[in-house]
């Protein structure tokens, strides 16, 4: 087993695989998962160790090869209904190896005690990047105690009571986010993927956030429904 000589603060993923996805292989139009790029760019701003393993033309067991490499403090979890299945078998992995398990995504914000109920030790509920950039200020020194104070969570407390902490103000100038951090993937595929099937490249933007609209299972329960945007020259 390989180790690092450093703790990695965090390591970041998600639940979606390619090769599960019959009707993406027959598309294969695949973007890079930027909302977790946000939040490492960000908590990279700040200062963390952070890790990203991009599950799109991964395995579970590179996954797990992977967490076992970093040794991460936090591993963040980024889910929704398409890959809640792959979630809940991430969770007892980052378990196994000692690590803090946070989830974010609409579909563990909708569910939130089901996934508290199958592992899971905080629950992310809005945006990500300044929720996680506290948590991993917490953790080190309090670890899962007074976790009230902490704007935009879901946990059970030590009675295993669930415990809704307010809502944490969306971020309001997204002009002063750093942009994605894919150099912490391998977004070279992703652009000959497009090239082999499509005979050109496309890169995914996210120039706003929020909808007026309330499908709970999609951007409305991370985002809100304000709309805010990023101006072109950010």
């Amino acid at each position: 087993m390989m180790t690092t000589e450093f703790q990695t603060d965090i390591l970041l993923s998600h639940g979606y695989c390619l090769e599960e996805d019959p009707h993406e292989r027959e598309v294969m139009m695949p973007y890079p998962p930027l909302g977790l790029l946000y939040v490492a760019s960000h908590l990279e701003a700040k200062g963390f160790e952070v890790a990203v393993h991009d599950m799109t033309f991964s395995s579970l067991l590179e996954f797990q090869r992977h967490l076992n490499e970093v040794q991460p403090s936090v591993l963040g979890l980024y889910g929704n209904l398409l890959t809640r299945r792959r979630l809940l078998e991430m969770i007892p992995l980052g378990r196994k190896a000692g690590a803090t398990i946070v989830l974010g995504g609409p579909e563990p914000a909708a569910h939130a005690e089901e996934y508290l109920n199958c592992g899971a030790d905080v629950i992310v509920s809005g945006e990500g990047e300044e929720t996680m950039e506290e948590l991993l200020r917490h953790l080190p020194d309090h670890g899962l105690e007074d976790l009230e104070n902490i704007q935009g969570i879901i946990f059970k407390d030590s009675s295993g009571a669930t415990i809704r902490t307010p809502a944490r103000p969306q971020i309001r100038d997204l002009d002063n986010q750093p942009l994605p951090a894919r150099e912490t993937i391998d977004f070279g595929r992703y652009l000959k993927t497009w090239r082999e099937h499509h005979g050109h490249s496309s890169v995914s933007l996210i120039t706003s956030r929020g909808c007026p609209f309330t499908c709970t299972w999609c951007s409305h329960a991370v985002f809100g429904r304000s709309h805010r945007r990023r101006s072109p020259e950010a």
